[in-house]
């Protein structure tokens, strides 16, 4: 009994998982559109602990708040993503004009020893797009986002100011402690994720809207 009175002191906290999942139906993949409404769930119950137990200026706050950023940040890419991959798959951008071009080289031979560990050598050098796929970069998602017209200058800025914050969960390469995480920030973060999401959901109803749908 103890158990599901926590349960529901837990629900009444947030809004129902269905209805927070409505604000993104414009996100056709089942399976991301729920991922991202429990994602968002989540935020908004741990917003809703820290407001009701009068947190907000604890060191536990700061680490939750840093944790709510990487959603919020999890949430953006996700949707970034899901744009990109619609526009390409309907033809409406092309992916090898908005991927970044990488080199590699193959039969390298060495024409000239100058010194130990220094050589001369003459290869064949390969130049060809990145293949966007599931496995594509955050950075590399802003940077495509903006090419297609999806990200404007100051949109592609607060994506990237996300993702640079989310890449600060790898508290090993931190030069400082790490624990200045406020409501404020988080609050940022959310307004964020809402113009980028909201851009994202006007571009995927009516894709015209794009500044320039095909890249030359």
């Amino acid at each position: 009994m103890a158990k599901e009175n926590q349960k529901n002191k837990f629900t009444e906290l947030v809004p129902p998982l269905l209805e927070i999942e409505g604000r993104f139906l414009f996100i056709e993949d089942d399976i991301l559109r729920q991922n991202i409404a429990i994602s968002l769930q989540y935020i908004l119950l741990l917003i809703a602990i820290l407001d009701k137990e009068n947190a907000n200026d604890t060191i536990l706050a700061s680490s939750l708040n840093k944790n709510m950023i990487v959603n919020v940040a999890v949430i953006t890419e996700g949707c970034l993503h899901y744009c990109l991959r619609q526009l390409i798959g309907k033809g409406i951008i092309e992916a090898s004009n908005i991927m970044p071009v990488t080199e590699k080289f193959k039969d390298c031979k060495v024409l000239h020893k100058i010194k130990e560990g220094e050589d001369v050598c003459g290869a064949i050098r390969i130049r060809e797009h990145e293949i966007f796929d599931s496995k594509t970069s955050y950075q590399n998602i802003n940077r495509a986002a903006k090419k297609a017209g999806i990200l404007n200058e100051v949109l592609f800025g607060k994506s990237e100011d996300l993702r640079k914050q989310r890449n600060k969960i790898h508290v090993a390469g931190l030069e400082v402690v790490d624990n200045t995480y406020k409501k404020s920030t988080v609050n940022l973060a959310m307004r964020i994720m809402a113009d980028i999401v909201g851009r994202v959901g006007s571009i995927l109803i009516e894709p015209s809207i794009l500044s320039n749908k095909k890249q030359p």
